[in-house]
């Protein structure tokens, strides 16, 4: 089943216009709905070949992990840290698009054992602790300007706050670096934020 997708995927979103990436929306037919090239879409599409390489580790399945990394390289990559929404490019920036690529990247190691995703799974720890983070208010904040200004007022989804814990555990299990202040900080959060009636997380 998973194949199949995976060879839906690649026939009907994979450059079909002739431009690298993967388009936006498809018909249910598999024809273009919108070109749009957007970078949550590939990080989940890059999480998505790490899983089914770690089936039976197919040479075609990592040389398209290795395309698309050259796509989020060559095209969507910012020169103020991290990558663009997609393209074209437009704000604001989320970091929730970052989240998901450091979690496709800490998939791709798992998958792969290549120590390059080591150092990609890095470069987003970097960015959380730069400007996605707000070391003072102990809050994962959401969205930003080009660079990595916060907009005002900001806004939280405690959510997210949980999804990091998870991620920086698994940051910490391939490379040893220390996570636990920030997941600590980042869980007390999340838990601050609880609906009273049924002990929930609010959605934002």
């Amino acid at each position: 089943i998973a194949l199949k997708g995976l060879e839906h995927l690649l026939a009907c979103a994979k450059a079909p216009d002739g431009r690298p990436g993967y388009v936006h929306r498809l018909t249910p037919e598999g024809a273009v709905l919108d070109g749009r090239r957007d970078a949550y879409d590939h990080a989940f599409i890059l999480f998505a070949l790490a899983t089914v390489y770690a089936l039976d580790q197919d040479a075609q399945v990592r040389a398209e992990i290795d395309a698309l990394l050259a796509f989020l390289d060559g095209h969507l990559r910012s020169p103020h840290g991290g990558v663009h929404e997609g393209l074209p490019v437009s704000l604001p920036r989320r970091q929730n698009p970052h989240m998901h690529l450091f979690e496709a990247m800490i998939a791709c190691f798992d998958a792969t054992h290549d120590l390059s995703f080591q150092n990609r799974a890095g470069e987003f720890f970097a960015l959380f602790l730069a400007n996605l983070y707000d070391k003072q208010k102990r809050i994962l904040t959401e969205y930003f300007e080009e660079d990595w200004s916060k907009i005002e007022p900001v806004s939280v989804e405690p959510g997210h706050q949980a999804e990091w814990v998870w991620l920086l555990k698994g940051f910490e299990r391939i490379t040893g670096c220390p996570t636990g202040q920030r997941r600590a900080e980042l869980l007390a959060t999340a838990l601050r934020c609880r609906d009273a009636a049924t002990g929930c997380l609010i959605d934002e």
